[in-house]
């Protein structure tokens, strides 16, 4: 975009004020706790307090000083966060708020709160007109960088599969990391489950499943013929036994 959008600027201030309420509550320690670094290194030491672990009494400073001391760790998170946004064409349906926006503004948030707690950020479309990829980075400008990427995508292009979108993050991300996927998975899943148990095994994979409700409804048409709906629990089983988490985001829940 040649100039930014004065609709996307309002969007992105939106999703800022409405994550830093989140990110100020007990949010932020959830996310931490949930998506934790590689390990914890060597910070400091203090004296000990009744309900340390014993297992971390540092006996030579204990010996020098003549009192308890316990070893003190920081966790090490160097954490890279990458959001694939499925911009395929089942992901335009919804109203009055397409599936599409609902995932942006959820990656949005997540960019946010990844942002806040210290990780790298990135994100990562493919639609007919290219692949718009943003690497993950630290700050608070390349946060913004990442929303304006999700947020503004032209809408008018068509989208393409989501197993080339899965492949070509888990290329381009060489470290662990965790992966958000954000889509409706109405595809096939044969064509995406060899993507998702690849990008399992090398990342941590969160299934973020952008549904809306009449997808899920019984049409009003007399006597028709019907699959078995996936509810939330099939879903989560489906990925579970793919090695992913998953969370389903009902399309009426977005973030406003």
């Amino acid at each position: 975009m040649s100039a930014i959008d004065p609709d996307l600027i309002r969007r992105v201030a939106r999703i800022e004020l409405r994550t830093r309420k989140m990110v100020d509550s007990s949010l932020i320690g959830a996310y931490r706790a949930a998506f934790r670094g590689r390990g914890v290194t060597f910070d400091s030491v203090r004296p000990y307090e009744p309900g340390d672990d014993v297992r971390h009494m540092d006996w030579k400073v204990s010996a020098r000083i003549g009192e308890p001391h316990v070893k003190q760790f920081a966790a090490e998170r160097d954490l890279s966060v990458m959001l694939v946004i499925d911009d395929s064409g089942s992901m335009r349906a919804g109203a009055p708020r397409s599936k599409r926006e609902v995932a942006a503004e959820l990656a949005a948030a997540v960019a946010w709160i990844g942002g806040r707690a210290g990780d790298r950020v990135g994100a990562l479309t493919v639609h007919s007109g290219g692949t718009t990829f943003v690497p993950a980075r630290r700050g608070r400008n390349h946060v913004l960088r990442v929303i304006r990427a999700v947020l503004g995508q032209d809408a008018s292009l068509l989208g393409t599969d989501l197993t080339t979108a899965l492949r070509m993050t888990v290329r381009a991300q060489r470290q662990r990391g965790i992966i958000f996927v954000l889509s409706d998975f109405l595809a096939s899943a044969g064509d995406y489950q060899s993507a998702l148990a690849l990008a399992a095994a090398k990342h941590d994979v969160v299934a973020c499943v952008v549904s809306e409700p009449l997808e899920r409804a019984w049409p009003d048409a007399g006597l028709v013929v019907l699959e078995d709906a996936e509810d939330s629990a099939a879903d989560r089983g489906r990925f579970r036994g793919l090695g992913v988490a998953c969370a389903v985001c009902p399309a009426c829940a977005a973030v406003r």
